[in-house]
């Protein structure tokens, strides 16, 4: 459930709108030996609020969480939860022409599920208590126009977690990719693509893999 009130312009601020969202909760916790499970029995919804403010130098959106990260009884050992929440601060920067340049950037200890999966949301210790991780994710992208239906992004991300003592070996800790792509489309709705992918990722004990990938892409926007 989620509720949008715009907002009139002010000064510099061309206007803007502001929203507070009921989330539907889930948490993904990590147990001892490295195992993950999904929660069923949050007790309470996510909470979830952004501020978005659309100025002359582009459109800049601030971004709230608050939610319960809990254990239940599909763990053997603990029934434990925790708060936590997290803080977001995003933006579209128009640049030359049609190019512009778009950010994120999060901090918080229980972003979680929100990192699409890459984070658990809590991690359970030997002592049967839920402990919530230090994370940060970052984005950022260069979005060129080469002609009107010819572009190219290149994007940079990362993402890293400082996790409690005790965390299993297998625990994602950190990550960072780069995508660069050419993006033709020749009618209205339709995009062809090709992109290559350089990504690393790296666990809790130091062990890193590394992926490599080309892809091409074709979409109609119904």
């Amino acid at each position: 459930m989620r509720w949008t009130q715009p907002f009139e312009a002010k000064g510099s601020i061309a206007g803007g709108r502001w929203s507070v969202a009921v989330e539907n909760p889930e948490s993904v916790v990590t147990v001892p030996g490295g195992a993950s499970f999904g929660a069923d029995d949050d007790r309470f919804p996510d909470i979830t609020g952004q501020v978005q403010f659309d100025t002359s130098k582009g459109r800049i959106a601030v971004s709230g969480l608050l939610r319960q990260v809990r254990a239940d009884s599909k763990s053997p050992t603990v029934t434990d939860q925790s708060w936590g929440g997290a803080v977001s601060v995003a933006g579209v920067v128009p640049t030359v022409g049609k190019d512009d340049v778009r950010f994120t950037v999060s901090a918080g200890n229980a972003i979680g599920r929100y990192s699409n999966g890459f984070f658990s949301d809590g991690i359970v210790g030997s002592d049967g208590q839920t402990r919530l991780a230090k994370q940060w994710l970052w984005y950022a992208a260069y979005r060129h126009f080469w002609t009107d239906t010819l572009r190219s992004n290149i994007v940079l991300s990362g993402a890293n977690a400082s996790n409690p003592a005790g965390t299993p070996a297998a625990t994602n800790r950190s990550t960072e990719s780069a995508h660069v792509n050419l993006i033709w489309s020749p009618v209205a709705s339709t995009d062809f693509g090709v992109e290559y992918i350089a990504a690393n990722r790296r666990t809790e004990d130091g062990q890193s893999g590394h992926l490599s990938r080309l892809q091409v892409s074709a979409k109609y926007s119904f």
